[in-house]
């Protein structure tokens, strides 16, 4: 027997706060309810889920839209770094997501440095378009200028 719960707090298998899942009634009942991790959609609770996941929505909506303020301001900045460049063009150390988390600290940023996305460590001189992940929804593209020591 299946039973439909909407999550109120993030459960790792099923997913996280505010999606509506239709579950085992037992999962439901034994775990589920009893540590408050979902409340049963039914006619008495409708009104309810409905309250709570116009909120979740609004504050959605708001984050999303600080993450699109900030990747604005982002996307306008423009960093430079130097690496140090030894004989035959080979360098010395490596432009990380933790130095470049440094860098926006510097400029009045604090970046986590797991949303900054580098697929490999910058170990050339050149330009480069670095994509921060501020939310699911919101990539900023920063631009990155690496010059020799």
């Amino acid at each position: 027997m299946k039973m439909k719960v909407m999550l109120t707090s993030d459960v790792p298998i099923l997913g996280t706060v505010g999606k509506i899942k239709e579950v085992a009634a037992g999962f439901a009942r034994n775990y589920l309810l009893p540590k408050r991790l979902a409340i049963e959609i039914n006619k008495k609770n409708v009104k309810i889920v409905n309250n709570h996941i116009q909120q979740l929505q609004n504050h959605e909506n708001k984050l999303i839209n600080v993450a699109k303020k900030l990747a604005i301001k982002l996307e306008q900045l423009k960093l430079c770094t130097q690496l140090k460049i030894g004989d035959n063009n080979k360098t010395f150390g490596a432009i990380t997501s933790t130095k470049i988390a440094n860098l926006l600290h510097e400029s009045g940023f604090k970046i986590d440095k797991h949303k900054i996305i580098l697929y490999k460590d910058i170990k050339e001189i050149g330009q480069y378009t670095i994509d921060i992940k501020l939310h699911p929804q919101v990539i900023a593209k920063l631009s990155l200028l690496v010059t020799n020591k």
